[in-house]
């Protein structure tokens, strides 16, 4: 399109030609006068209030490791916390395994009661020859119970 900037100025008309020089200059003084403005404009921090910040910052790090130590603490006693709990459920487990045990070993022996039914008469007593078995299954539903609430300590 355009060989050199020579032609790109040549196709600008006198007005156009003074305003791109104006903008120019405006750019060029505002890029180097500009941080010299702007330091101008900064006020100066008094050293009195240099001293006040530092001071902030010492207790703002002083605040901020309270609050590491205290966090490292609240940790410490959480875990300390689920491990009783922890412990104290195994203590459990083992005596509801006992108790099972327990309650199995005697449930081998078939509990049974034994009973002679009686015959009253008119004034004698006599007691039947057939003895009367009852079972009892009170042990099963002991161990089964004991089992279901072995199996919800251990889920939770």
């Amino acid at each position: 399109m355009f060989e050199n900037i020579g032609d790109i100025l040549g196709k600008f008309t006198p007005q156009q030609r003074i305003i791109a020089l104006l903008l120019i200059l405006f750019t060029i003084a505002i890029v180097s006068v500009g941080p010299q403005m702007i330091d101008a404009i900064q006020p100066e921090v008094p050293s009195e209030y240099q001293s006040i910040v530092d001071s902030q910052n010492e207790k703002l790090r002083g605040l901020s490791s309270e609050v590491i130590r205290l966090n490292d603490e609240i940790v410490r006693g959480n875990q300390e916390c689920t491990d009783r709990v922890v412990r104290r459920e195994r203590e459990i487990l083992v005596y509801i395994d006992d108790i099972i045990r327990m309650g199995k070993s005697s449930m081998r022996e078939k509990n049974m009661m034994v009973s002679n039914p009686m015959v009253v008469g008119n004034d004698t007593i006599v007691y039947d020859a057939m003895p009367m078995v009852i079972e009892d299954n009170t042990i099963e539903t002991m161990v089964s119970a004991l089992q279901s609430l072995k199996d919800n300590v251990k889920n939770k």
